[in-house]
């Protein structure tokens, strides 16, 4: 049974199921807002904004969407937009998005070395302070300020910061950012700022602003066999087997630099990982080799795109998991896929999961 929660209240007379949307940050687009949609009908004129006995605010984002599924809270999100159905002013389209769209357009300028905005400053604890006189940061603690300043800091799973943080200062990566580029909004520096450090983002079911970054995929559902599955080639993930990464002292450093790392993958073609100073500023040689490496280790070659449909009663998968495949016709013993999109469809249970993957290397 789907029930849907407006700001609290249960709503009833769903016309459209909801289809829900899940991303986790990939191609040129890392930071999805993703949108949820469903239809109701609006026999008492509550779900329109300015009506007398009205649950909806009249400003769209503050609107707190909730979805269950027998009681399992599968969906949080805020409304976007309301599409009033021409032929039938009483049928209502919902579309909704992530708590990634609430603060989107806030402009503030974060600039690592002053630990803040000028006017909010963060713990010396959160930074390092280098031979230079001057701050540095972690990336994901870069994204974790920055999001801070935007508003997000109630929505932030702090473990997931936490997690990477250790695997980034243990690694010795420590950069500084400045985000006070006028031409761009808060939207385009986070997508820039996680695609160039390989963290991964989304929002999950409980609406918490989740990270990935290099992480172990420990966690799989095993299909074996018998599953629908289309193969697709339209999609592809970026390729890097090569990189250029300008360092402060505006020299750069190469793969080649690297011990030519990488090289075993340059026969056929060169694709450079490339990072120049602005937006993002490398403390070091360490820090650029770390994020090179990471650039061709998961991006060496093209990797097999699988769009993999079942049942909904399958409750328990989220994008932190993957999909491991063994089908004897394929050749395939455990293949492991890493999901990228995932999509919950209720008007059609039969196949209403569908996963977008690509394989691991």
């Amino acid at each position: 049974m789907i029930n849907i929660k407006i700001n609290g209240n249960d709503i009833q007379n769903i016309v459209r199921y909801p289809v829900i949307k899940q991303s986790k940050s990939f191609l040129n687009i890392p930071v999805h807002l993703d949108e949820t949609v469903f239809t109701l009908r609006d026999d008492n004129g509550s779900l329109l904004p300015f009506s007398q006995n009205s649950i909806i605010d009249n400003v769209m984002e503050n609107n707190d969407i909730e979805i269950y599924d027998n009681n399992n809270l599968v969906y949080t999100g805020i409304l976007n937009e309301q599409i009033i159905d021409p032929a039938n002013e009483k049928i209502i389209t919902f579309d909704c998005r992530t708590i990634l769209k609430k603060f989107i357009k806030n402009r503030v300028n974060y600039k690592t070395w002053l630990r803040g905005d000028g006017t909010t400053t963060y713990p010396t604890g959160e930074y390092s302070l280098k031979g230079d006189g001057y701050y540095y940061e972690t990336p994901i603690y870069a994204i974790w300020h920055y999001l801070r300043l935007l508003g997000y800091e109630d929505y932030i799973y702090t473990d997931d910061i936490d997690n990477i943080h250790s695997v980034l200062s243990t690694a010795n990566v420590w950069i500084q950012i400045d985000t006070s580029f006028e031409n761009y909004t808060p939207h385009e520096i986070l997508n820039y700022i996680c695609k160039k450090f390989h963290i991964f983002i989304y929002v999950d079911e409980l609406g918490n602003i989740r990270f990935l970054h290099d992480q172990d995929i420990i966690d799989t559902i095993d299909i074996t066999d018998t599953f629908y599955n289309k193969i697709e080639s339209k999609i592809k993930l970026e390729k890097f087997t090569d990189y250029n990464i300008q360092l402060l002292d505006d020299s750069f450093r190469t793969a080649y630099d690297n011990s030519d790392y990488g090289a075993e993958y340059r026969t056929e073609y060169i694709e450079k990982y490339e990072l120049l100073r602005g937006i993002i500023y490398i403390y070091d040689s360490i820090t650029a080799d770390y994020l090179g490496e990471m650039a061709i280790d998961n991006f060496y070659r093209d990797r097999l795109s699988l769009i993999i449909k079942y049942d909904l009663s399958i409750l328990n998968f989220n994008l932190r998991k993957a999909i491991k495949i063994t089908v004897s016709d394929r050749g395939w013993f455990n293949k492991i896929f890493e999901p990228y999109v995932f999509i919950r469809d209720y008007n059609n249970r039969a196949s209403g999961n569908i996963i977008e993957t690509f394989e691991t290397l």
